[in-house]
C-alpha cells in the first residue's frame, strides 16, 4: 500500500516509497513450471489426465516434449482424417467425446514447406472452442500426411479412418492420396457426397484390400456391380438400391454390413433368411437392411417358414430370429 494512501484498501497513485522499494526490490518473475524434471510416475499421471488438446498445445512447446508424449503414447478409441479441398482436419475420439484438430487456409507469414516438428505450428494457433482446436496454417495438402503422423505419434489407437470429400476434391487428387494412404496405416475409408461413377467404383473396389472397412456415403449408379462389393471386412452404403439377392448371398466371413435405401421386399428378405440359415459358411456377424419407406411390413410373409420367438417384455414390433 502506498505510503500516502494508509488505511485505503485501494491506493490511487504509488508513492515515492513505492518507486524506490520497487525498483531496490523488483518483483521476482514466476519460473515455468519444470514439468519435464517430475518423476516418471507422476509426469505420466499428469499426461493421463490431459485431454487430447492438451497433449496437442504441450507438444508445441518443446521438441522434448514432443519426444516425451510420443514415448508416451496416449490411448484413443478411434482417429479420423478428414481430407478436403478448403480444409484438413484430424478426429479423435475417445468414448463420448470428439475432439477436431483443425487446419485452415489463411495468412501466415511464412508457409510450411516441410513438416518436422510440432513446435513448426505453435505460431499459427487461433483458438479452441467446443473441442476444437483452429490453426490457421498455410500449407499444400500434400503436407498433410506428415501432419498427421506427427499427431499419430502422440497416440496409440486401434482404428485408424481415412474421409474424402468428393464434391470439394478431383478424381486425379483423389487417386493419388490413396495410392499413398494404403502404403501406410488405414483401417477405414469413407467417400461423402457427390455421384460417383462406375469407372471410379470399378477402380476403388480392385484397389482397396477387401481386409479394410469401406463406407460410401454417395449416390451409386443403378447398374453398378462388381464381385467385392459386399466382400470387405465391414461395407457401409448409403444408396443401397443397386444391390440384389444375388449379391447379398455372396457374402462370406464379414463383420458388418450396412444398405440404406434398398429395393428389398418382405418376399426378398424371406428368401434370404432361408439361405443363411442353410448356409453352411459364416456370412457376416451383423446386418442392417433399410427397406424403402413405400414397402409394407408384413410379419408373415417375413416369418413363413422360420421358427420365431416373441419375447413377453419386448414391443409387438420387435422380431428375434434364433437360428
Amino acid at each position: 500500500m502506498c505510503f500516502w494512501n494508509i488505511g485505503s484498501p485501494t491506493p490511487s497513485y504509488p508513492c515515492t516509497l513505492c518507486i524506490i522499494k520497487s525498483i531496490l526490490f523488483p518483483p521476482k518473475k514466476k519460473k515455468p513450471f519444470p514439468l519435464l524434471y517430475l518423476p516418471f510416475v507422476a509426469l505420466h499421471s499428469v499426461i493421463k489426465m490431459m485431454d487430447p488438446h492438451e497433449l496437442v498445445k504441450l507438444s508445441m512447446c518443446s521438441y522434448r516434449l514432443e519426444l516425451f508424449l510420443r514415448c508416451s503414447k496416449r490411448k484413443i478409441e478411434h482417429l479420423h482424417i478428414h481430407l478436403n479441398k478448403k480444409f484438413y482436419h484430424i478426429e479423435l475420439v475417445n468414448g463420448n467425446a470428439r475432439f477436431v484438430t483443425y487446419f485452415r487456409n489463411g495468412e501466415f507469414e511464412k508457409p510450411v514447406i516441410t513438416v518436422k516438428r510440432m513446435l513448426q505450428f505453435c505460431g499459427s494457433y487461433e483458438s479452441e472452442s467446443d473441442k476444437r482446436l483452429t490453426f490457421t496454417q498455410l500449407f499444400p495438402l500434400s503436407l498433410c500426411f506428415d501432419v498427421s503422423h506427427l499427431l499419430l505419434s502422440l497416440y496409440s489407437c486401434p482404428l485408424i479412418g481415412w474421409v474424402f470429400y468428393m464434391d470439394q476434391q478431383d478424381v486425379e487428387t483423389v487417386r493419388r492420396y490413396l495410392d499413398i494412404i494404403l502404403q501406410g496405416r488405414c483401417d477405414k475409408i469413407t467417400f461423402f457426397r457427390s455421384e460417383m461413377s462406375s469407372e471410379f467404383l470399378t477402380e476403388l473396389m480392385d484397389k482397396i484390400p477387401l481386409d479394410k472397412k469401406l463406407r460410401i456415403e454417395s449416390n451409386i449408379p443403378s447398374d453398378f456391380r462388381h464381385p467385392n462389393a459386399l466382400k470387405f471386412y465391414v461395407s457401409q452404403y448409403k444408396n443401397g438400391r443397386w444391390i440384389t439377392l444375388d449379391d447379398l448371398k455372396t457374402i462370406r466371413n464379414v463383420l458388418y454390413v450396412f444398405l440404406d435405401s434398398t429395393i428389398f421386399n418382405c418376399h426378398d428378405i424371406n428368401e434370404f433368411l432361408h439361405y443363411w440359415i442353410n448356409c453352411d459358411e459364416k456370412m457376416f456377424g451383423q446386418m442392417e437392411l433399410q427397406l424403402d419407406e413405400s414397402v409394407e411390413i408384413d410379419e408373415d410373409v417375413l416369418k413363413d417358414g422360420l421358427i420365431t420367438l416373441r419375447p413377453e417384455q419386448q414391443p409387438d414390433e420387435f422380431l428375434s430370429l434364433y437360428l
